[in-house]
Parts: C-alpha cells; structure tokens; sequence
C-alpha cells in the first residue's frame, strides 16, 4: 500500500488529501449518508487512482457534475456545481498544494480564507471566525480611529457563479512571478494550475464561467482571482478590507466613497465581476444601519462562550438558559442565517449529543420552532436538519416533517426534500404513506436530489419489495447523486438475483465497486449517526465546527 498516488506527474499524500477533504465534507449542501465511509478509505482511493499513478502520460479523466438550486434569503437561489467524490478529492489536493505557494502573494487587507500555514495540517485556512472578527474588528478601528466618517459596504453579485475559467487561469499565470518557489516546483505548480482549470471546464459544461461554491478550493481560487483588485485598491491607498466577496472601503466623506466605488468596479469589470447594487451602501454614523457592519460584540455570545470555554459541566449547565433565549429571539427575528444563530445550533447539536447535557435540558420548545421553521426559513434547511438529527423527535415532529415532505405546495424545493428524507431515514421513521410518495417520486421523475432522497428512503425504511423496485428502476438513474444513494439502497439485494440484471450494467465508471465495498463493509447500515461527544470534550468539538 503507497501513501501516494500520482496525477500527470505530481504526488500527492492520500492521507492528508483525505484529512482535508473529510473536513471539508463537514457543512456540505447534499451530506451523504454515509460520510463516504467507504469511498474515502486509502485503499480505494490508491485504487481507483492507480492507472494514473503508474503512468504520468494519462490524462485525469473529469467526470461532468450535477447543477442543482439552493435556496437563499429572501426566496432566490444560488446555483451548486456537484461533483462526484473522486473530482472533489483531486480538486481539494490541487488547492491544497498550490495555497501554501499563492497565499504569500495576497494583501494583508485580505481576511478570509487564508492558508493557515501547517503544510501537514488538518486545515488549509486559518480558523473562519477569528478571521471574521479580525475583518470587522478591523474596520471598526479604521472607521473610529481617524477623520475617516463614511463607510463603503458592498458585496460581489453572483460570486462563484460568474466567475469565468479564463480568468483563473490568467490569474494563475499572472502571479505565478511573484510567487516563492524553485524552478521544479513552478513546473509542478504550472501543471497543478492547467488541472484546475480543466476540472472547471469540464464541470461547467458548456458555459464559460461558475466554480463550486462552499468549496474550501473554491475560496482559494477565488483569492487569487481578486488579487488584481485588491492589488489596485490597496496600492491607491484605500482604507479597503475584504472578506471573500464582502468588501468594505473607509472613505473621509461621501463623494470619496463614490470614487472608490467606483474604482473598484472598473477593477471587478476587468476581471468579468461586478458589485451587487442591492447590498451597496454608503453609510455615515448617522446611519441607524451602520452598526451592522461594525464591531458591536454580543454580550450574551461572549458570555455562553466564556462558560464552555471553561470546560465545566457546572458552567455550560448554567449557560443553557442564555443559549434556549438567544436560540428562540433568532428564530423569531427570522434570523437562522446569522451567524448568532450558527454559534446556538452548533452548541445545541452538541448538547444533544453529549449524555452529561442531553439529560438536563429540555429540547421541545425550540424543537418546535426549528421545525416551524424548515417551513418559514427553508433556506436555512441544513443547519435546522443537523439539529434534528442530533434530538430526539416525538411521534408528533416526525409526523410534521412527513406532512411537510407530502405538501407539494411547500415542499417546492429538491435540496430540501433531499435533506428532509435522510432526516427520516436517521430517525428510522417506516410509513406506508412516505414509501408511496418516494415511489412516486421515482417513477415521475422528480427532481434527482428528491429522486435520490427517495432510493435511500426505501432501501433504509421499505421492505425487500422497496428494494428490488429501486434496483429495477436504477436503469432510469445517471446523476452521481442518485446512482449513490441507489446504490446504498439496494446494498442488501442479492447480487445474481437483483444486482447483475438490472443495476450493474448501468452503474456510471465513478462508483464502481461500491456495492461490493458495502456488502463487505456497510452491510445493514443506511446511515451513520452523528458521533457522541464526551463533556469533557464540548468545546474542542466546537472548534472543529467554528473553523
């Protein structure tokens, strides 16, 4: 067994391309059901890399992702590029190797996602929020400490969805002179460079732009592209800071904010980007809206985070009144996208999976209202779901998420449904009625991430009949979402009875091998269930989650 495998030339080390992309996985929009247990082992991965490990002179073959809709605040969407595992692997090493040569070139008015500099390290970036409040702490100074009273706050319209291959790709070379590196190794970062941008081709299809969002080597990538114009920016002398695609520019009175606005926006056109005129604002301290955009610390967070700081089960005990308080006050506000809210679910899902916490406090009231709440704020569907797969669910909550999942006037989302059955299956919720609709679902074509949320319902909840329905239909079945989750489905069936006729012809190149790998490693398991956690241990997990 080798710690390595090879792609056109250059190595790479299997057990840190799996350490940061099993992170990576963590707040994914379609979670598998089986954190890819069984895909993401080193053994398979050195296999299914091994003819491009034995000869430099094969080309990585891309597979052609999957284009889904999520929803956003407010009732649009963003667009999600879906890749099979094995590109995102690839596609996480290369930014992983290129970071710790490209980072060194960025400004320091540059916050978000920066490598954090341990090439042998867990993480590629330095921890989000601490990065956050440097940004906005930043800022504040800037904004309190000098003549400076306007403030300039805009944000890139439709980042990772316009942001056009043939500018990464000039972005790549055109830094490559600033970057420290030997000659052997600006060779190998040429060649790592070609491979993303190829993979970005190929997963768009046939347009010219879009990169994976909420991709750790997205917001790499995306780094690299705006530092022309952070570049220009800081180089005139602009009090200019950035977070990803959140700008803020310290101006000394409004038509110096014009200006600058305006600058920056000749500099976004040259790079085929522009500024989202809705969230643009100049702002004075007047402005009753300002102290959104400046450091105002939460009294009450800092308190809750003091007492898990701690590490007392005396401490936290005490915190869980402030936390239930601030959880509701963000539901109410319709708030489930803030990041006050993301510091009270974190820390719920915790305590609900720890048996030192679980057993002092009462999770009904704010289950209810979270899910209320998978109805009023579905956008916020995942980070609601991960709670309730942490809780308990009365007869009662699992019969409001089937009505939910059957209402077909609000259940208008994929994403969601998709979320919405693996919620059932972890909570193993049979119904007659639900496997009805997940047939349904099949055989009309519903949308794939319904369609695949449907397979792994019947495999998990439905009996062999269920089954051997999802196997004869696999042939209908070509996304990598689907075929997946199918495939789990199915895991159980008899291979000449069920598997040979009607599924093993039709499984697509990229998960072959996974019914075997199931048989002899997952056999019965549908699902993994979210980790327990010791009291001893709260915070350290959090920090796992605030990275």
């Amino acid at each position: 067994m080798s710690d390595f495998i090879a792609l056109e030339g250059q190595r790479f080390d299997i057990n840190l391309m799996l350490k940061h992309l099993k992170y990576d996985l963590k707040d994914d929009w379609f979670q598998d059901s089986l954190n890819y247990n069984d895909a993401l082992c080193r053994d398979t991965v050195e296999d299914y890399f091994s003819n491009y490990t034995r000869s430099a002179s094969i080309k990585y073959d891309f597979c052609e992702s999957e284009q889904y809709n999520i929803p956003k605040q407010g009732f649009t969407l963003r667009y999600s590029l879906e890749t099979n595992i094995y590109d995102r692997l690839v596609y996480q090493a290369l930014a992983g190797y290129l970071i710790q040569f490209y980072d060194g070139i960025l400004n320091p008015c540059v916050y978000g996602h920066r490598w954090c500099a341990k090439p042998n390290g867990r993480y590629i970036f330095k921890n989000h929020i601490d990065a956050w409040k440097s940004f906005v702490g930043e800022v504040t100074e800037e904004f309190n400490s000098s003549s400076n009273n306007v403030l300039l706050v805009t944000d890139i319209m439709n980042f990772f969805e316009n942001i056009e291959h043939v500018q990464v790709s000039a972005s790549f070379d055109n830094n490559l002179s600033k970057i420290v590196a030997s000659r052997a190794e600006k060779k190998n970062i040429k060649s790592c460079c070609r491979l993303i941008v190829r993979g970005l081709k190929k997963w768009a299809g046939s347009s010219a732009s879009g990169i994976p969002q909420n991709r750790d080597a997205s917001s790499f990538i995306a780094n690299i592209l705006l530092h022309v114009v952070d570049d220009a920016m800081y180089k005139n002398n602009y009090k200019y800071f950035r977070y990803m695609d959140d700008i803020r520019i310290v101006c000394k009175d409004k038509f110096a904010a014009r200006k600058a606005l305006k600058e920056l926006i000749i500099s976004l056109r040259a790079i085929g980007l522009n500024v989202n005129a809705k969230k643009t604002f100049i702002l004075t301290s007047d402005d009753m809206n300002i102290k959104e955009y400046l450091w105002n610390p939460n009294r009450l967070i800092e308190q809750i985070d003091q007492m898990w700081k701690s590490k007392r089960l005396s401490n936290i005990s005490k915190s869980l009144p402030l936390l239930r308080r601030l959880t509701l006050k963000c539901i109410r506000g319709n708030e489930t996208q803030d990041r006050e809210f993301r510091f009270c679910i974190h820390r719920l899902e915790q305590i609900a999976l720890c048996n030192e916490t679980r057993r002092i406090f009462n999770f009904d009231g704010i289950t209810d209202a979270i899910i209320d709440e998978l109805v009023n704020q579905p956008f916020s569907s995942d980070k609601l779901v991960r709670y309730l797969k942490s809780v308990e669910l009365s007869q009662k909550h699992l019969d409001s998420i089937a009505e939910l999942l059957s209402d077909d006037s609000k259940n208008i989302y994929g994403w969601q449904s998709y979320l919405l059955w693996q919620l059932l299956v972890t909570h193993r919720r049979d119904d007659s009625d639900l496997r009805k609709l997940a047939i349904r679902n099949i055989k009309q074509k519903a949308k794939d991430p319904d369609i695949a949320g449907s397979a792994l319902y019947l495999g998990a909840c439905g009996a062999g009949k269920d089954r051997v329905f999802v196997a004869k239909n696999f042939s209908s079945f070509s996304s990598h979402l689907i075929q997946r989750n199918a495939l789990i489905a199915v895991h159980e069936l008899p291979y000449n009875q069920y598997i040979k006729p009607y599924v093993q012809d039709y499984v697509r190149d990229d998960l072959k091998g996974t019914y075997t790998r199931l048989i002899k490693k997952s056999k019965g398991i549908y699902f993994v269930s979210p980790d327990l956690v010791k009291a001893s241990d709260l915070y350290r997990e959090l920090q796992e989650y605030d990275r």
